[in-house]
């Protein structure tokens, strides 16, 4: 390959810096974005899993759930810059500009030097790859790790050494580190090294053998972390299984990124899934068996009803093509737009990237077997996303191979129009017109409008306690999209907080009926009914919960909890009799099942505390006494909560046992406490 001229390179060095400036230019401006210092959902999860790396602890228990190597990134930036997520984010600009430089090298090797020109200043300046260099999450690692693969695969049809077959094993393992999916493109890539050429097959096996071993490189000291200090011998991560199901289930819609019946917070849904396979399984299971476990949901619900999960496959494929860029975190779309004011006036996006990009893979279908590496991960990698679910921020990977296309068909079709080939401009016109159909054509059940931004919005007024501005921001969500269940949710709640309790249950009512089987939407009524001491409709209310989530924790808790509060009711008012036996012995399996169910420990808690009440209703005092205990073993929300629970607990040991008895408990449980609990519980008589 020729030396670039002193005039390429420095076109390649001016768009380096238009890469750089964008990036920088637009960070600076969402600075008012305020998820910016605070970020949610998988954002959070990254910038809490690095501080747990600094501060030397273990993040989950058990092999990695997610890939590791952005979080380990993450952590390195914050420990130079200090905990300065500016610094951080302007750092991750700055791959991103230098990955724009990768993407000359790709598109250079694969077409020409004008190509990989034309391919870097599309890169430099579109707008959607710009928005997630700046976003704590993996694209800004996915988009140079998937270049340096395709990089490498190129340079090995060019010359198929030893070296060239080990570098591409190496990229992909360090691809697939960061985003596992990438390891279904390998084998394709192992058949190509084998069958290529005419080399002997002796040599054939040793380069597809060298670049398994390379592959294996990255890949094996995280499947042995996981096997030696997570005992659980997973390859890179856990959560395949359960992002599978996610996107393949009766309930899916193909982009919503929860699993049905549990909720939809990050930590929330993480161990409702777990508990959810648990149960269904009767037993506790490894991260490994839990995603193994959903695995077996999809394939079973395949097998079932093959025409449903068709018919999905194809709904997500139209996802896939569809202009739109599907929120996952938030929505893209508006926080990009609406708080970096520099990416308005970059027009640059699916709308041209997805019908160039198919037209430059149809036009250089002849060189298919040099560009096996381009032409393989462009297809491959769309059909995981389609496998799984769509959004905006699984497409980020395909942006770079697919702008390397998209530069050679735009060239291609200039050179067709000045050389007047009437032939050629038909046939990409066509191509372009035909691939243009799916994505301007929405499915309908998709809308495309501010509402998700304007929610979101309101969620962080309200977490700063502006519960008026919060409330303006999602009456203008609901004026865009009048059907969005969350923002009738979190109005109900804010409106309650407000004093407005006619308007609150109204808004609570109408987010349940527009998503009925959310368990959050169950919950948050009921709570309000509970809190207004409206017992009979939250007992009807917590019947249905049951019957919609047979398997949720809340939903044996709440029935629970309901018919307890109603017997207190009744014994408080004298009303009692011996008819609430079988009321009691109802609430009693409802939170020892409730407790069964395997949730994280504050839930286990509640479910322990409930139980114990209720026995102690029952007269039964020795099983009271070992629930109150099973609540003291658990991590729980406040001092305040666990010493009440303690001192019950050390009152009816002593009415059993004896003081000795107590004393000896009190001990035993003093040794457990943190050092602010050990001081109140000083202070506090025993």
């Amino acid at each position: 390959m020729k030396p670039l001229s002193a005039r390429q390179r420095l076109i390649l060095l001016a768009i380096f810096v238009l890469a750089l400036i964008l990036r920088v230019l637009y960070t600076l401006q969402s600075q008012d974005n305020p998820y910016f210092l605070a970020p949610t959902m998988d954002a959070e999860y990254h910038l809490d899993w690095a501080e747990a790396i600094l501060r030397g602890e273990s993040f989950v228990d058990g092999a990695y759930f997610r890939a590791p190597v952005y979080p380990w990134l993450l952590a390195g930036l914050l420990w130079l810059f200090d905990g300065d997520l500016l610094l951080v984010r302007l750092a991750q600009d700055l791959i991103g500009a230098l990955s724009v430089l990768l993407l000359f090298a790709v598109a250079r090797r694969a077409f020409d030097t004008r190509t990989g020109l034309l391919a870097a200043l599309l890169g430099a300046s579109y707008w959607m790859w710009i928005y997630f260099d700046a976003e704590l999450l993996l694209p800004v690692l996915e988009i140079p790790t998937s270049l340096l693969a395709i990089l490498c695969g190129l340079r090995l049809a060019e010359q198929g050494s030893a070296r060239r077959a080990l570098e591409l094993g190496l990229a992909c393992g360090l691809a697939a580190i960061v985003r596992p999916n990438i390891l279904l493109l390998t084998p394709l890539l192992g058949l190509w090294i084998l069958l290529r050429g005419r080399t002997p097959w002796s040599a054939r096996l040793r380069l597809t053998g060298l670049a398994a071993l390379g592959l294996s490189l990255p890949i094996l000291p995280i499947t042995l972390v996981n096997g030696l200090e997570g005992r659980d011998w997973t390859l890179i991560s856990t959560q395949g299984g359960v992002n599978l199901w996610i996107g393949n289930n009766p309930e899916s819609n193909g982009q919503t990124a929860v699993v049905p019946g549990t909720r939809a917070d990050w930590w929330g849904g993480y161990h409702d899934a777990i508990a959810q396979a648990q149960t269904l399984e009767g037993r506790a299971l490894k991260g490994s068996e839990v995603s193994d476990h959903y695995v077996r949901r999809v394939r079973a619900w395949w097998l079932a009803e093959p025409l449903a999960a068709l018919k999905l496959i194809l709904h997500k494929l139209r996802l896939f093509c569809a202009g739109a860029e599907l929120g996952n975190n938030q929505d893209e779309d508006f926080f990009a737009l609406h708080f970096g004011p520099v990416l308005r006036w970059l027009p640059l996006g699916w709308w041209f990237l997805l019908p160039f990009g198919a037209l430059g893979l149809w036009w250089s279908r002849a060189r298919w077997s040099e560009l096996f590496a381009l032409h393989s991960f462009v297809i491959v990698y769309s059909a995981t996303i389609v496998l799984f679910f769509v959004n905006a921020r699984f497409r980020v990977p395909l942006f770079a191979p697919l702008l390397a296309l998209s530069a050679f068909a735009l060239l291609e079709l200039l050179r067709a129009i000045r050389a007047r080939e009437l032939r050629r401009i038909g046939e990409g016109l066509a191509c372009l017109t035909l691939v243009s159909i799916p994505v301007h054509w929405m499915p309908d059940n998709l809308r495309v409008d501010d509402s998700q931004g304007w929610w979101m919005l309101g969620i962080e007024a309200a977490r700063r306690d502006e519960h008026t501005e919060a409330l303006g921001l999602y009456d203008r969500a609901l004026l865009e999209n009048p059907r969005l269940p969350r923002a009738h949710l979190d109005r109900g709640l804010t409106l309650d907080k407000l004093g407005r309790k006619d308007e609150a249950q109204v808004a609570l009512r109408t987010a349940l009926e527009l998503q009925p089987r959310e368990p959050a939407m169950f919950r948050e009524l009921f709570e309000f009914l509970m809190r207004e001491g409206r017992l009979e409709p939250a007992r009807d209310l917590a019947a249905r919960f049951l019957d919609a989530h047979p398997l949720e924790f809340y939903a044996h808790y709440d029935s629970g909890r309901v018919r307890f509060e109603s017997f207190q009711k009744r014994r408080g008012a004298g009303a009692a009799t011996p008819a609430d036996l079988p009321e009691l012995e109802a609430a009693r399996r409802d939170f020892a099942r409730a407790l069964e169910l395997h949730p994280d420990a504050p839930e286990r808690f509640r479910a322990a505390l409930g139980l114990a009440r209720v026995l102690e209703a029952l007269n039964r005092r020795e099983e009271a006494l070992f629930a109150y205990r099973q609540a003291l073993d658990c991590a729980v929300e406040t001092d305040v909560w666990y010493l009440q629970v303690l001192q019950r607990a050390l009152q009816l040991c002593g009415e059993i046992h004896g003081s000795s008895a107590r004393e000896q408990e009190w001990q035993l449980r003093r040794m457990r406490l943190s050092d602010s609990q050990r001081t109140a519980l000083e202070e506090s008589p025993r």
